[in-house]
């Protein structure tokens, strides 16, 4: 029995000890838990904050990149309709072009038609000629020295 009074007072004197001990134990916990928990708000607290930031950063992004796709497509649209009346232009133009070009062309081909049909006339006329000029030869006596008569010459003019 002595034993268990032994441990009964050094339990009771160790007990309270021992509570308080716990107490302040429980009490720093406590106060960490809450050190933690004001931890997590202020850090919940800036990553909402920076959240907000960054949606509003990419509202503002978004919006100037859509006013740079308006803007690029309103210039776009502007180049086309340039370009079509440019293209526009240069048809009639090479329209015009090729009308000039198929007159010019008839009328070298009417020249060349004439031109063949004067040139068959003076080959006749040139048959001719020298038709009539070997005739007059064989009819005219040669001189000595091979030369035609001064009358051949005479009648030779066409």
């Amino acid at each position: 029995m002595v034993t268990k009074l032994l441990y009964f007072s050094f339990s009771s004197s160790f007990l309270p000890l021992a509570v308080q001990d716990a107490d302040g134990g429980r009490a720093r916990a406590e106060a960490r838990a809450q050190e933690l928990e004001n931890e997590l708000k202020r850090l919940r607290a800036d990553a909402e904050r920076s959240l907000r930031a960054k949606d509003e950063e990419i509202v503002e992004i978004r919006k100037k990149l859509m006013s740079e796709i308006d803007s690029l497509t309103a210039r776009l649209q502007e180049s086309e309709s340039r370009l079509r009346n440019e293209v526009e232009k240069i048809k009639k133009k090479m329209a015009v072009t090729i009308t000039e070009l198929e007159m010019s062309l008839d009328a070298a081909n009417k020249n060349n038609a004439v031109l063949q049909n004067t040139t068959k006339v003076q080959q006749q006329k040139i048959q001719v000629g020298s038709t009539y000029y070997s005739i007059q030869q064989k009819k005219l006596p040669f001189r000595a020295e091979g030369g035609l008569p001064s009358v051949a010459r005479r009648h030779l003019v066409f």
